[in-house]
């Protein structure tokens, strides 16, 4: 045996322990990110509220009603209002994955720090809208002044 070969009995034991080390790095990543999170509240006392249902028309539009009165607020014509689809695609995809039908409003509120949140009443998930911008954020305004 030359000074330059290596047995390949040290060889195993050298590769067993990184196998070993990557297995339960693999571990403590998978443990970490299964731990439950506390839930994110937003900030600010609600100011303003209101409560509405978004409902897909046979044309392609939104109707949009206050979900307390019953009371029609606004209409989106089809392929208008893209700020507000995309706003309620990622909440009403939650909802199909948990299998939660449109009976629960989402609620729009106006909270005391300024933030115009977006809150998907059956999930407990929301957006805050300012990081949209004004113009943006106005689509959602104009239905919390009505």
């Amino acid at each position: 045996m030359s000074a330059t070969t290596v047995p390949i009995e040290k060889n195993t034991y050298l590769f067993g322990g990184v196998g070993l080390v990557l297995c339960a790095i693999v571990f403590l990543v998978f443990w970490h990110v299964a731990q439950p999170r506390p839930a994110i509240q937003p900030e600010g006392e609600a100011v303003v509220t209101r409560d509405l249902r978004f409902e897909d028309q046979a044309d392609g539009g939104i109707r949009i009603t206050d979900a307390v009165t019953g009371l029609p607020m606004a209409a989106i014509a089809p392929g208008e209002g893209a700020f507000v689809r995309g706003a309620l695609r990622g909440l009403v995809r939650d909802r199909r994955a948990e299998q939660i039908g449109p009976q629960i409003p989402f609620r729009l509120s106006m909270r005391s720090n300024n933030a115009l949140l977006l809150e998907d009443l059956a999930t407990g998930r929301w957006i805050d809208l300012r990081a949209f911008g004004t113009t943006n954020t106005g689509a959602f305004l104009e239905l919390l002044q009505k």
